[in-house]
């Protein structure tokens, strides 16, 4: 059953894609310093003594203890959402 959708919804829907954009971004540039980080090649390379003590200090700060999995479907739909999002702004010269 298809209802009229609300310019109020579309609003708050774009604004968590922006929300969404904008983390996701950051998680990119974070994940790109994180692994050319000593630490970061260190942890690639299974060294245990590093993950423990990295371990600890993460959970003094860690506010989820929720494993991470961006390899899912709904990650991809919002990665494939956002792409189409950005490339109708692109092409409609929206962020000039």
């Amino acid at each position: 059953m298809e209802g009229k959708i609300k310019k109020s919804d579309l609003t708050k829907f774009a604004k968590d894609c922006v929300y969404a954009h904008e983390k996701a971004v950051k998680l990119e540039c974070i994940s790109e310093d994180i692994m050319r980080s000593q630490i970061g090649k260190e942890l690639i390379n299974d060294n245990q003594g590093i993950l423990l003590e990295v371990s600890k200090r993460f959970a003094k700060y860690a506010r989820e203890s929720m494993n991470v999995d961006l390899d899912n479907g709904e990650v991809q739909n919002l990665q494939n959402i956002l792409n189409a999002i950005i490339d109708c702004c692109e092409e409609n010269n929206w962020f000039e």
